[in-house]
This record gives C-alpha cells, structure tokens and sequence, in this order.
C-alpha cells in the first residue's frame, strides 16, 4: 500500500480563462503545452482519452488518442506533426480540438485511422512476440462535445509560467469505428498543463532515506498513479501518487462534491497487477479532504490502452486503464487509472 498527505495542491487559485490558451513559451528545453480529455460513457462501458501536446522547443505537437470499446477492445491512434514557431493551430492530422468558450465548452473531433486492436494488453507485448494478425487498421469518426460542470480547480502550482488545472463535466456526441456508430452520453474530466514536461522518473537524489516503492515484482518502475472519476454530476474526484527525488512521495487531489472542491489531505492506494506484469487489475483507494470529506473504494480496470514515450536507454510507459469505481457510499462510475513506468532496454 501506498500512503501519502497533500504535498502538491495550491489552495484558492483563481480561474483565469485565458490560462485555457497558449502561454508564452518558456526557456526549458522541455516546455510544453498539453491539453487532456478522459469521457466515458458508463451505461455502455465505452469511452477515450485524449491528449494533444505541444512541444516548441522540440518543433513539433502531437496526439495519443484512445477509444475504448466493449470488452477489452480499445482503438488506438497517435500522430506527430510539425510545428513551426508561433503555431497554435489545434488541429494535429486527424484530430482537433475546439475552444468554443474558454473554460466551459471543448469540442474534440477525430477523422482518420486507428489500431483496432481486440486486447490493448498486446501493446505491451514487444513486436515480435505478438500474435499474427493483431491488428486491423480501421476507420474511426467520432466528434464528443466537453461542457464544464463547474469552474477548474488549479493544482500543483498558482498559474504563470507553470501550472495546471483540472475540471470535470458532461460528454456528449458520437463514436463510428469500422460503420458502427455508437451514441455517446457520459461524463468525464479534462485537465491542462503547461511548463516543464520531461516525461521522466524522478532521479535517485542522496542521502540514506530508503525509497518507498509504489509496487514490487515486474511492477517495480511504477513512478506515479494518476486515479481519477466522475461518477455523477455532484461527485468526481482526482488522486495522484509520484515518487520523490529524495525518495518518498508526493501526492495530490480533490472531491468534488454537491457544487464545491475540496482538496486532499491524505491519500492510500493499493494496486493489484497481473501475475509478472505491468498490467494492473484493479486499485484499492482511501482519500481524507478539506472539510471532513473522505471516499473510500475499490477500481475495477475493465480495458487498458498502454502507450509508450521513448527515453534515453528505454521508455516511460504509461498504462491508462478505463477503470469502474465503486465507493463504499454505493456510487460507482467509469474512470481513468493511469500508471506511469520506467522501462529500461
């Protein structure tokens, strides 16, 4: 199990809408702008994630885009494109994303190709060991319009030239992959972030604190959980976990509940992986919050769409499972529990 406090949230960040822009751009090589979206559809288990990242210093944008589908069935896309200095073009080869009103409507819209793959476990399967035809290439249109419920909650730094927010809120549209259309109706999360983004584990540090692992086993390069729903209207909730430099680590969160956030205090996870693997099965969670709020449940990961980031000597590899959170209260949901690896070669 892993336990924390809060470490990392700012406290009564006032929302500033035209944080839902591009920033000026940074001096650290790794400076990036990125913009998230996790909906899903809990009436049917189906639903994405989608990220578009803007690198200026490296000269391109890019996108990783999920669908997850009945079953195990996820279809996965990703493209790089070109990006010249001063591009805030939102469009990256298929996929674009719309600011329609800054900090209350998104509208993400996918025409293209994708990895229909029948189990994404297979994308952590080196190449040569996947199974003949494990693949199908095919079509996918969908368009899902994002409507905020509330004002965004800004986490882990007060704005500037580095920050974050997240904000939860309803999902709507349509899915076609292969001919077959699918209805969306849904919730989700979307979180922004710019800054500093090396995709990295954090380094060893000094000293003679020994460092608490986030999991054992084949699972021992897990850096951060990134574990988040919004089961209703009224309550979603965010948790993250991260390893320190020094160590030890550092967490972070909220609940939203009946209209008002209130930020984590103290946090515990407890992941259950498949036997020798990377791939977790399900998460045990516990959070205390501001004003004698707490949660208290268990994570059901229903489908996995891996995805992996090239690193000098391996690769970050990040896990994000569509996951059914049940509280002890009786909600449940569909949520995203999203695990970060280092992988060495």
């Amino acid at each position: 199990m892993v336990e924390t406090t809060r470490t990392a949230v700012v406290a009564n960040q006032t929302p500033n809408s035209q944080d839902d822009f591009f920033h000026a751009v940074g001096s650290d090589p790794s400076w990036s702008e990125s913009y998230y979206f996790y909906y899903f559809d809990a009436a049917q288990n189906i639903g994405g994630i989608t990220r578009v990242g803007f690198r200026a210093h490296d000269g391109w944008k890019d996108y990783m885009h999920i669908v997850f589908l009945e079953g195990r069935r996820i279809v996965f896309c990703y493209d790089r494109k070109d990006m010249p200095p001063g591009d805030e073009d939102m469009r990256v080869g298929a996929l674009s994303l719309e600011r329609t009103d800054p900090f209350k409507r998104w509208k993400i819209a996918f025409d293209g190709k994708g990895q229909d793959l029948p189990d994404g476990r297979v994308l952590i399967t080196p190449k040569r060991d996947r199974p003949e035809g494990w693949l199908q290439m095919t079509d996918v249109a969908m368009e899902i319009d994002f409507t905020a419920l509330c004002d965004p909650l800004y986490m882990f730094s007060a704005g500037g030239q580095h920050g974050h927010f997240e904000q939860p809120g309803r999902c709507t549209g349509h899915i076609t992959v292969n001919g077959q259309r699918r209805t969306f109706s849904g919730l989700g999360l979307r979180d922004k972030s710019w800054g500093p983004r090396p995709w990295t584990a954090p380094g060893k540090g000094g000293g003679d604190r020994k460092p608490v692992e986030l999991a054992s086993g084949a699972a021992s390069g897990l850096f951060t959980m990134w574990i988040t729903s919004v089961l209703n209207e009224n309550t979603a909730f965010a948790l993250t976990f991260s390893k320190t430099p020094d160590g030890g680590v550092a967490g972070g969160g909220f609940l939203y509940k009946d209209g008002a956030y209130h930020q984590m205090l103290s946090g515990s996870v407890d992941s259950d992986f498949e036997e020798g693997s990377l791939v977790h099965r399900r998460n045990r969670i516990s959070a205390t919050f501001e004003n004698g709020h707490s949660i208290k449940g268990v994570g059901e990961i229903l489908s996995l769409g891996p995805s992996k980031i090239p690193m000098p000597g391996g690769a970050t590899l990040v896990n994000s499972g569509m996951t059914r959170f049940t509280l002890d209260t009786g909600e449940t949901g569909l949520g995203s529990s999203e695990y970060w690896f280092s992988v060495k070669r």
